[in-house]
């Protein structure tokens, strides 16, 4: 059986390297929270720049919308008199029609 003198030097130096394994996955935990809050970051800002975009094509969308209802408008206003005036041309076509076979007779 070994003497506990003889071991303690080698316990120690198991110590020391579990201390060492200890630091170094702490470091590199640190290092990849770090790294996980900057990309967090990114993709913050990212999404903050999407959504401005989106926004800013919602916005123009709406514009063009507008500018159809009123096209569309006067177009239909445009259809409106122009059928107004074909029953007032048909009409005094028929008339003319009228007093031409009236003379006629």
């Amino acid at each position: 059986m070994p003497r506990i003198s003889s071991i303690w030097p080698s316990l120690k130096l198991c110590e020391g390297k579990k201390k060492q394994e200890y630091e170094d996955r702490l470091k590199q935990m640190q290092e990849e929270m770090e790294r996980s809050e900057r990309d967090l970051l990114e993709a913050q800002e990212m999404i903050r720049r999407l959504e401005e975009q989106l926004q800013a094509a919602k916005d123009e969308l709406q514009l063009h919308q507008k500018e159809l209802q009123g096209m569309l408008l006067c177009l239909e206003e445009a259809k409106h008199l122009e059928a107004t005036e074909k029953a007032k041309l048909e009409e005094e076509i028929m008339a003319k029609q009228m007093e031409v076979q009236r003379i006629q007779d």
